[in-house]
C-alpha cells in the first residue's frame, strides 16, 4: 500500500481507519499516543532503551541506509568507493566497534561514516549493546506492528533521522512515517517501489522534485487543507487542469480542512 496524507489538517483519524497490521510507525507527539491506544498489541520501540542487530541483515541494504544519513558539512557517500567499502565491512565484521582492515579505496570514508554515527551515545548504544528488540515480523500480525516514538526534542534531530532510516531499512512490513518532510530522502524510493510506504506531509515542497513526482503517482492520496499550489498540482494530477470543467470546484475542495 502506498498512501499520501497531505495538508495542514490532522491525518491521524484517517490513518487509524486505513492502516492495518503489521506496520512500523515512525513519529512523535499525539499520533504515537493515538496509535498506541488503537493498536494495544503493537510493540513500542524506545531508542533510549532498546538495541537492535543490524549485522544479521543484508549488508548492502544497511550500507545504503547509513550512506543516506547526512552529517553537517559532509556529503553523502559515493557509490563507487564509500558505500561499497561499507558493504564489505558490514559483511566481514562481527562488531561495529572493531571494524577490520580491508583492501578497498573507500575504507577510510566507510569507517569515518561509522565513527560519525557513534559520536552519538544513543546511536552507539543502540547498535553495539546486546540486541533486546527484534524488528522481524511475527506469526501474529498485531504483534509484528511497531510504534517508534522518535521524540526529536528528547533525542535530537540527527539521532531521530538516523534511527528512522535504520528502522525503515530493517522492517519488512508497511512503513508509516509521520512528518515525512523531515525524514524524506531518495532512500525511501525503494519502499515506494515495494508498495509499502505511507507518509504524511504538510506540503509537497517539503520534499525534492523527484519524490514529489513519485508521491503524486500514489493511488491513495488524502488531501486535507492543502496549500493552493499543492491543490493546483493535485487537481491537475486528477486530470482537472485550469479551464477544465470542475477544476475550480475541485481546487476549492482541496483547500478545505476537515476535522
Amino acid at each position: 500500500m502506498k498512501s499520501l496524507y497531505i495538508g495542514s489538517g490532522d491525518p491521524t483519524a484517517q490513518l487509524l481507519e486505513h492502516v492495518r497490521n503489521p506496520f512500523l510507525l515512525i513519529g512523535d507527539g499525539p499520533i504515537i499516543e493515538q496509535f498506541t491506544a488503537h493498536f494495544p498489541r503493537a510493540r513500542q520501540f524506545d531508542p533510549q532503551r532498546h538495541s537492535i542487530d543490524i549485522l544479521s541483515h543484508k549488508s548492502d541494504v544497511i550500507a545504503r541506509a547509513i550512506a543516506q544519513t547526512p552529517f553537517p558539512d559532509k556529503p553523502l557517500m559515493t557509490y563507487d568507493h564509500g558505500k561499497m567499502a561499507l558493504t564489505e565491512l558490514l559483511l566481514t565484521t562481527a562488531s561495529l566497534t572493531n571494524l577490520p582492515k580491508i583492501d578497498h579505496k573507500g575504507e577510510d570514508e566507510a569507517k569515518l561514516r561509522v565513527r560519525d554515527m557513534f559520536h552519538s551515545p544513543i546511536i552507539k548504544r543502540m547498535l553495539t549493546e546486546a540486541p533486546n528488540f527484534s524488528l522481524n515480523l511475527r506469526r501474529r500480525k498485531s504483534e509484528s506492528s511497531i510504534i517508534a516514538n522518535l521524540d526529536r526534542a528528547k533525542i535530537g534531530e540527527q539521532n531521530a533521522f538516523i534511527i528512522a532510516t535504520l528502522l525503515a531499512t530493517l522492517y519488512q512490513g508497511q512503513v508509516v512515517i509521520s512528518d515525512f518532510g523531515f525524514y524524506a530522502r531518495d532512500f525511501y524510493l525503494s519502499l515506494i517501489r515495494e508498495n509499502r510506504l505511507t507518509v504524511t506531509l504538510r506540503s509537497l515542497n517539503q520534499v525534492h522534485e523527484k519524490l514529489q513526482d513519485e508521491l503524486l503517482l500514489f493511488k491513495d492520496i488524502y488531501p486535507n487543507g492543502v496549500l493552493y499550489r499543492d491543490a493546483l498540482r493535485l487537481a491537475e494530477q486528477e486530470g482537472l487542469a485550469p479551464g477544465v470543467v470542475g477544476h475550480t470546484e475541485r481546487v476549492t475542495e482541496l483547500l478545505t480542512t476537515h476535522s
